[in-house]
């Protein structure tokens, strides 16, 4: 957990709310005197084709295209610059949004294929392909496919770039406005219009026949394979009983009582399928939006960094005279260091590792995961010396 932490951190390069500035920064602000003009020109409200926001009247001033510099990205992690933009809050919250939908995403696909072995090992063959692979088509069809709306839209669209995509509104649409081809005006266009209201639409027809091939096959194939061996046994039943009752039509008393076990079986496979199928549906969706806690707790860890950070050590730090801020630094540090540990380290690390075992134990887990275990036996010598336990 620790070293998965510190990964993070590097990834979002956030060291006590602070960035390291290894490979410098990718951002260039190339000002030239056309773009000079631009921009005072969008000052006095005169409206210009090569700007990003051209809204003067709503007292939001353009950056000329020029400002925009399409250089290699940052290498590795965030770019440092975003330490002191203006809209590093909104930036990143989008970012690490996006990421905790496609972690959770990978994560849950993870658990659909570990139902594989388990089918295997036990040989229940019929459920890869009634319940595994309806299962995979299913939250592909929604969630991989917002995923994949997410990875375009961040190698297709760029900073300037007028008409980016709502990913929300697209995938909102994709159900509510069946059938519908995407529109600029509403913000649902990511790629081709028409193309990509063809693949929506397939997509929804997969996710809902999806439902049916998970609830009604594998039942349906239970029922049949317990009426062949029922059928069996009442062939050696026939043979064992006595030929006038069996010339009747009638059963003895153990057919019977298999008989009523047997259509006991049948009834609650049913409805366990029937409760399996809408809780993984409806899981697919609650499930995604729990992976949202990641989110949620870097952002809350992130902003707890930087308020100790500046509340107390930058406050030290920034003393004048230099003489007169020391004993105060050396203060400041103890008290940084010492809620550092104690929020940070004990109890948001506390958080977050119930979080992560949360998100292990009911979103992954219960894509494979039974848990049935065993009917407790009480300890009995007399069952050990008869052998009745023994299978």
């Amino acid at each position: 957990m620790g070293l998965f932490s510190i990964y993070t951190g590097i990834i979002y390069n956030d060291v006590f709310s602070k960035s390291m500035n290894i490979f410098g920064t990718s951002w260039n602000v190339t000002y030239t005197d056309a773009g000079l003009n631009y921009t005072q020109r969008m000052a006095l409200g005169l409206d210009n084709n090569t700007h990003t926001i051209s809204k003067v009247s709503d007292g939001i001033y353009s950056v000329p295209v020029e400002a925009f510099s399409r250089n290699n990205p940052y290498p590795f992690g965030i770019d440092p610059i975003w330490q002191v933009a203006g809209n590093k809050l909104l930036i990143l919250n989008s970012f690490k949004m996006k990421m905790s939908i496609i972690l959770g995403v990978v994560h849950m696909m993870f658990g659909i294929v570990l139902s594989a072995f388990n089918y295997v090992h036990f040989k229940e063959y019929y459920k890869i392909f009634f319940q595994l692979i309806p299962e995979m088509l299913f939250l592909s069809s929604i969630f991989g496919y917002l995923v994949f709306l997410i990875f375009f839209k961040w190698v297709r669209y760029y900073v300037n770039k007028q008409e980016q995509p709502r990913l929300l509104i697209v995938l909102i649409s994709m159900f509510l406005s069946f059938g519908k081809t995407p529109t600029v005006e509403e913000g649902t266009v990511v790629f081709d219009a028409e193309l990509q209201s063809y693949l929506q639409i397939l997509l929804v027809l997969v996710a809902l026949i999806s439902v049916p091939w998970l609830l009604i096959p594998s039942p349906l194939y239970l029922i049949i394979k317990n009426k062949l061996a029922k059928r069996n046994r009442a062939n050696y039943q026939r043979i064992e009983d006595d030929e006038e009752a069996t010339a009747n039509g009638e059963l003895s008393g153990d057919a019977a009582a298999a008989q009523d076990d047997d259509q006991l079986e049948v009834g609650e496979v049913v409805v366990h399928r029937v409760i399996h199928t809408i809780e993984f549906c409806l899981g697919c969706i609650s499930n995604t939006a729990s992976y949202l806690r990641l989110w949620a707790l870097s952002l809350a860890h992130a902003q707890l960094s930087e308020v100790l950070w500046q509340q107390i050590l930058q406050r030290a730090l920034m003393m004048q005279p230099l003489y007169f801020s020391i004993p105060f630094i050396f203060i400041g540090f103890s008290v940084w260091a010492v809620a550092t540990i104690a929020v940070l380290l004990v109890m948001e690390g506390l958080s977050a590792f119930l979080h992560a075992l949360r998100l292990h134990w009911v979103e992954f887990q219960n894509k494979f995961y039974v848990g049935d275990g065993y009917s407790f036996t009480p300890f009995s010598f007399t069952t050990i010396l008869t052998g009745e336990g023994e299978e």
